[in-house]
Order: structure tokens, then sequence, then C-alpha cells
């Protein structure tokens, strides 16, 4: 498997835990996920073990992007390298060309 993207917490979070600014404040506080391609087919199972096999050249992580995209400070470069990944889904895209177009 191979990271995707990163994936934003949602307000069914907030629902659950019954606060409205919980997503934002989950968010804020860098407790992300992320979503996964499949590189190769195969059977997983509850306990079996995970382990990263490499990292990207370009070093971009979740947390990086995720800080570069939600905080004040944005990081031109690393969102020009995240709208290269091949499987950055095109709501991430627009969100990102957004972001640099508004910094000109």
């Amino acid at each position: 498997m191979e990271v995707a993207q990163p994936r934003i917490p949602c307000a069914k979070l907030a629902a659950r835990v019954g606060r409205e600014d919980f997503s934002n404040e989950f968010l804020m506080a860098g407790r992300l996920g992320y979503y996964l391609y499949t590189l190769k087919t195969g059977e997983v199972q509850a306990g079996d073990s995970m382990k990263r096999v490499r990292a990207a050249a370009h070093g971009v992580t979740v947390a990086k992007l995720c800080r570069s995209v939600f905080s004040e400070a944005h990081d031109l470069e690393v969102i020009k390298l995240a709208l290269e990944f091949p499987y950055v889904d095109e709501g991430w895209k627009k969100r990102l060309r957004a972001l640099l177009r508004k910094a000109g």
C-alpha cells in the first residue's frame, strides 16, 4: 500500500463526540488520518502488522502537507509537490490550486 492523501476529520467525528468544533480542533492538533492506495492485492487480517518499507524521496509527509494547507504559513513548495502525487483526488487538487492562486 502507499499513502494516497490525508484524511481530514469530518462532521461525523464531531457528531460522535458531541461537539461541533471538534473536527477543527482535532485537525489543528495534527491528529490526522490518511487514505491508502492498494498497489498489490492480498489479504489482511486483524492483528497483522504493517511497517513502512520506504519513504518517498520528496520528503512530504501527511502532517507536513496538512500544516502547509491549514496553517497561516503555507509552504508553497510542498503544495506544488502534492499536486504531482499520483493518487491525490480532485477535491484535494482543487484546494491546492486555490492556495497557489491566492498566494499569487
